[in-house]
């Protein structure tokens, strides 16, 4: 289940790997015996594809659109959210994925055990993928631990 990319890109995770896997594996079935519908999912549904007018909120960058189920997108933006949030030069502003999850749920309850399943794939994801060469180090060490931090949150 972890890659050999995501466990090259953090050792701390890479040493819980069976642990890990255990719990992805046992989430896995859990979310396999729900009745969910397929949805059309975004893909890249991340901050900077979003953006919010007066009147309106528009998405943008549908290349990666594909069928898929409820709460991936969802998922994948508050691990972005997540990851901007732990950023050392960003403001933080702790309410955002609260508020998020309230206008996105529209008052009706998430299944918080499997959105934090979605997270910790779409964390897992993102660390496999890297694309943090860029970054400082400091930013670095900030991501990888917003990123793993999502991940050991489900085993926890």
């Amino acid at each position: 289940m972890l890659e050999t990319a995501t466990e090259a890109a953090d050792r701390p995770l890479a040493r819980q790997h069976d642990q890990i896997a255990a719990w992805l594996r046992a989430m896995e079935s859990r979310i396999a015996q729900q009745p969910l519908p397929v949805v059309g999912c975004h893909g890249h549904y991340v901050p900077r594809n979003i953006f919010v007018g007066e009147r309106r909120v528009s998405v943008t960058d549908f290349s990666a659109f594909r069928e898929g189920l409820p709460l991936e997108d969802v998922a994948q933006f508050l691990v972005q959210l997540e990851i901007l949030m732990s950023d050392p030069l960003q403001r933080r502003t702790p309410a955002l994925p609260r508020f998020f999850l309230e206008g996105y749920a529209g008052g009706e309850a998430v299944d918080e055990e499997t959105l934090r399943y979605f997270m910790a794939m779409a964390a897992l994801e993102c660390l496999s993928r890297g694309g943090d060469a860029e970054l400082g180090k400091l930013e670095r060490a900030s991501r990888h631990r917003a990123l793993r931090h999502l991940i050991l949150r489900g085993i926890s």
